[in-house]
């Protein structure tokens, strides 16, 4: 029988090592599901910055970052680097 709990044990026999315990300690976490959510999206890349976009087939004029205009627009700069972001 299906369950959302068998499917996701499925999925985490499929993990190794650190990932598995990032996940573990992620969905344990005591905060609200869509800030649960896009940490998961974070962590797995899909978050739809203009360089995930991109590489998806979206055409774009540029994949430089809307806040700061240095440098691509990924998830990694948008979450950590970016300045304007950091700020918030």
């Amino acid at each position: 029988m299906y369950t959302v709990s068998s499917a996701y044990t499925c999925l985490v026999k499929q993990l190794r090592g650190t990932q598995q315990v990032i996940f573990y300690l992620l969905w344990k976490a005591t905060a609200f599901p869509n800030v649960l959510i896009t940490a998961w999206r974070v962590l797995i890349d899909r978050i739809p910055t203009r360089e995930a976009l991109v590489r998806r087939g979206v055409q774009m004029e540029s994949t430089v970052c809307s806040l700061c205009r240095t440098k691509e627009e990924s998830s990694q700069h948008f979450f950590i680097e970016c300045v304007y972001a950091q700020r918030v």
